[in-house]
């Protein structure tokens, strides 16, 4: 029996640069596509990745190694998402063992977290379940060993808006001119957002915040 009912067409693209990695990321999804009767349409996202190129409903394979410009890059691509394409399903499969940066990506409302140094099996249910919607965000096992702490609730939007921009250096009284918002209104954004990762002091927040920009 089949996990998942057959669907209408479903776009997959995958962000990984390592080329022998992403070939087999493709050959799983196709072997997944043929045993589960689904219509899978695979392609590659060629940097720097543009998710308004994708169609509703694509689900994004993002590759986030140990490397601080790759990292960067990744950020960008989920930030922007966040705004451009929501409808989008996010897999992240990453080498990084960061649980600062770990903790932070399970508060964007992504579909899975996925170690590199899981087995197949692991990726092809998590992969399968990522096609069911959730609030939850599921994470393979050597993730949830590597976050130590109790996950962080999800972010809103605006939340997210106000971080990237305070990762950049920006103030408060920067961000609400540029968002045409009250500062009470950006502080209070700012407060929320810390509050929901953890996040005790302005050190703390300053630490994530050149995790995430690989500064």
């Amino acid at each position: 029996m089949n996990i998942l009912e057959p669907k209408s067409n479903i776009h997959v693209a995958i962000n990984i640069p390592c080329a022998i990695v992403a070939l087999g990321v493709q050959h799983c999804i196709s072997e997944i596509a043929e045993r589960e009767s689904l219509c899978l349409t695979v392609s590659h996202l060629e940097p720097p990745p543009l998710v308004t190129a994708l169609p509703p409903g694509s689900i994004v394979i993002l590759d986030i190694s140990d490397y601080p410009a790759q990292v960067a890059e990744a950020m960008t691509l989920l930030h922007a998402r966040q705004f451009m394409l929501p409808e989008t399903s996010v897999i992240i499969l990453t080498s990084n063992k960061n649980p600062r940066l770990l903790s932070y990506l399970s508060a964007l409302d992504v579909r899975a977290i996925i170690s590199c140094h899981e087995s197949i099996t692991i990726f092809r249910n998590l992969f399968i379940r990522s096609m069911v919607q959730g609030e939850e965000t599921d994470l393979s096992p050597l993730i949830k060993m590597m976050i130590k702490e109790e996950l962080p609730k999800k972010l809103t939007v605006r939340e997210i808006q106000v971080l990237d921009k305070l990762f950049h250096g920006k103030s408060v009284s920067v961000i609400a001119e540029e968002l045409g918002r009250d500062i009470r209104t950006i502080s209070t954004h700012k407060r929320r957002a810390m509050e929901k990762l953890n996040l005790k002091n302005e050190r703390d927040l300053h630490q994530l915040g050149c995790d995430l920009s690989g500064q």
